[in-house]
Order: structure tokens, then C-alpha cells, then sequence
């Protein structure tokens, strides 16, 4: 969004690889196929004793949409009204939906057919019915209440749609935008409260 402004130039650091654009053909087939969570490319977090945590996050560009379940799920509209009335300004449904619906597009998310789950889904989502959840064949409806059904996905032929591709791509064009991949920041830099530059680790 800010290399749209013409009188702008942007550094996008990546701590993790930068395999360009989906057209490119670089990505890791890992890293693209829908069917797993990969591992490849995951930060490999640790708590304060040194021990792994099971919390895969992923350390390239697109982030943690690189390598994730692929499900795009919305939030219901009573969650967002009720941030508002708490004080968080911006967060109501009237404002929020317009740029879920962007970012949607722009993901392109679609809902499985029912015919396109696996047994093992199919049978989930039967015996949700069974135990009383109401057929939901909507699950994008912010205004819709509990319900069960095929769960909206950023799945296109297969691939992991993610955000690098969903946004980064349309612009990777523009000389104005720069992205530098394998670049971790150790820590910005302030003049008083201003930022004014980053400090890599290398």
C-alpha cells in the first residue's frame, strides 16, 4: 500500500529467504504445496531453558502465510461491534468488512466444494450436523451465527497462496520498492522518538 504513493520509496527487510515472485518459479515445492504445514524454513523458536517450542513460525518472505493450514476465516460481526463499543475505534463491522473483502480477493479464497473433502472432513463436518450445528455453507458471513461447513481456503491449484504472492507480487515491479531478503534486523534506531534507521545482525 505505501509504494502506491509515487513520491515514496520502500524497504521491505525479510529475515528470511526472498524466492521473488510466483511467476519466477523459485519457490521451494515444499513451501507451495497446500497438502502440509512445512517445516523447512521455521524460525525454530526456544523458551528461556533453551527448549523447542512447537510453534512453528515461518522466516521468509510472506511470513507465517508461507507455510500455514490455509484457512481464511472471518470473525462475526457481533466480535467486531463489541471491540468498538469497547473503545477501539475503526474496528466495527461496517469498516472492517470492506477490507476483509480486499484482502480476501486478494488471497483467493474460496470455499471447498462439498465434494472436494476428504472422507475424513466429510465426516467431521457430518457429525457437527449430528450433534446439532446448523449446516453453514457461508462461513464468510460475518452476519451468520455458529454453524459447520467447508472452511474458506487461500488454496489456487494446489498452491499455498500466501501473502508475498497476494501482495507483494503486483508491485514488485515498481522501482520504487526494494525487498531484501536474508536481512534479520537486530534492532532499530531512534533519533528521540523518530525511527530513522535498522541495524541487521550481519
Amino acid at each position: 500500500r505505501l509504494s502506491e504513493d509515487p513520491s515514496r520509496s520502500v524497504l521491505l527487510l525479510e529475515a528470511g529467504p526472498d524466492y521473488g515472485s510466483f511467476s519466477d518459479g523459485r519457490w521451494p515445492a515444499d513451501m507451495l504445496s497446500a497438502k502440509a504445514i512445512p517445516l523447512s524454513h521455521d524460525w525454530v523458536l526456544r523458551d528461556g531453558t533453551g527448549a523447542e517450542l512447537d510453534l512453528p513460525r515461518a522466516r521468509i518472505i510472506g511470513g507465517c502465510s508461507s507455510h500455514n493450514g490455509c484457512t481464511a476465516a472471518r470473525s462475526a460481526r457481533a466480535d467486531y461491534d463489541g471491540w468498538t463499543r469497547l473503545g477501539n475505534s475503526g474496528w466495527d463491522a461496517e469498516l472492517v468488512v470492506p477490507m476483509l473483502d480486499w484482502v480476501h480477493e486478494s488471497f483467493r479464497v474460496r470455499r471447498y466444494r462439498t465434494d472436494e473433502l476428504t472422507s475424513a472432513q466429510k465426516a467431521f463436518v457430518e457429525a457437527g450436523v449430528r450433534a446439532g450445528l446448523p449446516w453453514a455453507d457461508d462461513l464468510d458471513d460475518v452476519a451468520a451465527g455458529p454453524g459447520i461447513g467447508p472452511m474458506p481456503v487461500n488454496i489456487v491449484d494446489g498452491v499455498r497462496w500466501n501473502a508475498a504472492f497476494a501482495f507483494l507480487d503486483p508491485v514488485r515491479h515498481l522501482d520504487r520498492l526494494r525487498v531484501a531478503g536474508d536481512s534479520p534486523v537486530h534492532r532499530i534506531m531512534f533519533d528521540g522518538t523518530r525511527a530513522v534507521g535498522v541495524e541487521l545482525t550481519d
